[in-house]
């Protein structure tokens, strides 16, 4: 799979990224734990440097539970604290909220604590920001790249929050990285090929966990092309005229299931070793 997407305004951010960091305590990078690597930005490293992290594993709840641990344990090792959330559900954010507070230290003069928000898009980060502060303040969607400007966020008493706009690298070289991160829906629908998607999706299952398609859409397993025209008719999604399979329709109901949970936990990188 290829993809490309970059817009100009996240090139711009890394360059607002570089302007701030001198004026925060701690960095929040928010990934999905469905995706832990292939979710993270490969410049964030180079752009925060020393400054002190948080990972934000959201989306946790639709994540391997034991994948989600080995990450954790992962990233404790990198020297970054991980925090598992949902944010959509408001797991885990007293957690989060408290680490920031730690990791942030005590400021003098009565500042209060100020926390960088990093993430590539639709993550959830908007989400997260709505529940720290417990009310609807910055807008979401489930498009990709719904914030577009920097804004700072009170957090209570307890903190200042800046989030940013999503950021991904210019090109897309690696087509596992693409197939995941279209798969968990942080590529736009228009960046990449959804039939393409989701048959490699179905191969990805049958490898993994073949009674999942036969349970949830009644097909026996084949050729990816074979179980998408499967689909397609066990759910009447078929062409006008000719009645032949809809392979777009039906791509497109894989992917959403997938995303949603419908089809089981998932992760879809592998914690490392070591």
């Amino acid at each position: 799979m290829k993809g490309q997407w970059y817009p100009g305004h996240m090139a711009r951010t890394k360059r607002v990224v570089k302007d701030l960091l001198k004026h925060v305590d701690v960095v929040i990078e928010v990934i999905d734990a469905r995706v832990p690597a292939s979710s993270r930005n490969p410049d964030v490293d180079a752009l925060v440097g020393g400054k002190r992290r948080i990972i934000a594993m959201n989306k946790a709840d639709l994540a391997a539970v034991a994948e989600t641990a080995r990450w954790s344990a992962f990233f404790a090792r990198q020297g970054h604290q991980a925090v598992v959330l949902t944010a959509t559900e408001g797991k885990g954010i007293h957690e989060l909220a408290a680490a920031v507070q730690a990791s942030a230290g005590a400021r003098a003069g009565g500042r209060a604590r100020r926390a960088m928000l990093l993430g590539i898009p639709n993550v959830g980060k908007s989400s997260l920001i709505n529940r720290l502060v417990r009310r609807a303040k910055t807008r979401t969607g489930a498009l990709p790249g719904v914030t577009r400007g920097q804004q700072w966020v009170r957090v209570g008493s307890a903190f200042e929050l800046l989030d940013l706009p999503g950021t991904l690298p210019p090109r897309l070289n690696d087509p596992d990285v693409v197939f995941r991160l279209a798969v968990t829906g942080a590529l736009e629908a228009g960046a990449f090929d959804e039939v393409e998607a989701a048959r490699k999706l179905i191969e990805y299952l049958q490898s993994e966990r073949p009674e999942v398609l036969q349970e949830r859409y009644g097909v026996a397993p084949g050729s990816p092309q074979g179980v998408l025209d499967g689909i397609a008719a066990a759910r009447g999604l078929l062409r006008a005229g000719g009645g032949t399979p809809d392979a777009t329709r039906a791509a497109q109901v894989v992917l959403s299931e997938f995303r949603s949970g419908r089809l089981g936990r998932f992760t879809l990188d592998p914690a490392p070793s070591a």
